[in-house]
C-alpha cells in the first residue's frame, strides 16, 4: 500500500507541471471551465472584505457553464461561523469571458487567464455607493497547487496594481467536503466528525468513476477526488 501510495503521489506532483504554451488569455472557451475547483488564494486592494467574516471572501466548489452562456458559482462561505453554500449567476456580457452581477453592489466579473486543467484567474470590479474594490481569484482542480501557479497569480496580481501583502491564501480553511488525513502514525484521521481506522488505499484524482476502498472490510468507502497537501494524502469520500 505504503508503494501505491507513493507512486500515485509522483504522479500528482508530476501532473503538476505549469505550460506557457497552455495558457489562455482571450478568445476562452468558457464550457471547458465548468466543472469542480478550490479556491486557492484571494488578492484585494481592501484586504478587510476578504479577510475572515470579510463579505468578499468565498469558497468556491463549482462552475456551471449555461445554456445561455452565463456562469453558475457554487460557493460556500462563513456566516456567524456557520459555512453556509449558496449558488450565485453571473449574467453574459458581449465580451468573451466578461460577465455581471449585483451583488453589494455592482460587480464585473471576468477570466483574467487560465489553461482550464489545473488552474483559473479571476478579476472582479466592485462598484458599491461609489467606491471600487478590486479583487482576484486563483482557483485550482486541486486542493492546493505547487508554488509556479502562486508565483503565476502574484504576475498578474501586479498588472492589477496588487502586491504580494495583498494576497491571501485559502488553502488552510476547513470548508467544504469532509476528508481523510494520514498521520505519521500511519492511520487514518477524519478531517470532520471524528474517526480513525487502521489502514486505507486511495487513487489519486477526481474521477469519473468511483474508487472502492477496502471492498470487503467494515469502512468499505467510494473516493471522488483526492490529492495530496502538506505531504498528506486527502480524500473526499461516500460512505455507504
Amino acid at each position: 500500500m505504503a508503494l501505491l501510495l507513493l507512486v500515485l503521489g509522483l504522479r500528482l506532483a508530476g501532473a503538476q507541471r505549469f505550460d506557457p504554451q497552455a495558457v489562455v488569455q482571450r478568445n476562452y472557451n468558457m464550457a471547458r471551465i465548468s466543472g469542480p475547483w478550490y479556491s486557492i488564494s484571494m488578492a484585494s486592494d481592501n484586504l478587510t472584505r476578504i479577510k475572515e467574516d470579510g463579505d468578499l471572501r468565498v469558497f468556491i466548489r463549482n462552475i456551471e457553464h449555461l445554456k445561455n452562456g452565463s456562469l453558475k458559482f457554487d460557493f460556500h462561505f462563513m456566516v456567524q461561523g456557520e459555512c453556509v453554500a449558496v449558488d450565485v449567476v453571473c449574467q453574459k456580457t458581449d465580451q468573451n469571458g466578461q460577465y455581471s452581477i449585483s451583488y453589494q453592489g455592482e460587480n464585473k466579473v471576468l477570466v483574467s487567464e487560465t489553461d482550464y486543467k489545473m488552474y483559473v484567474i479571476f478579476y472582479m470590479q466592485n462598484t458599491n455607493n461609489g467606491t471600487e474594490t478590486r479583487v482576484l481569484a486563483l482557483y485550482g482542480r486541486m486542493s492546493e497547487l505547487s508554488p509556479i501557479f502562486q508565483h503565476r497569480f502574484e504576475k498578474i496580481c501586479k498588472k492589477y496594481k496588487l502586491s504580494a501583502q495583498n494576497i491571501m491564501d485559502l488553502t488552510q480553511q476547513a470548508l467544504g467536503p469532509t476528508s481523510l488525513v494520514s498521520t505519521s502514525g500511519g492511520s487514518w484521521t477524519w478531517a470532520g466528525p471524528m474517526l480513525t481506522v487502521d489502514e486505507g488505499v486511495a487513487i489519486l484524482g477526481p474521477w469519473h468513476n468511483t474508487a472502492l476502498i477496502q471492498p470487503s472490510g467494515p469502512f468499505r468507502v467510494f473516493v471522488k477526488t483526492l490529492d495530496i497537501r502538506d505531504g498528506n494524502l486527502h480524500a473526499d469520500l461516500l460512505v455507504p
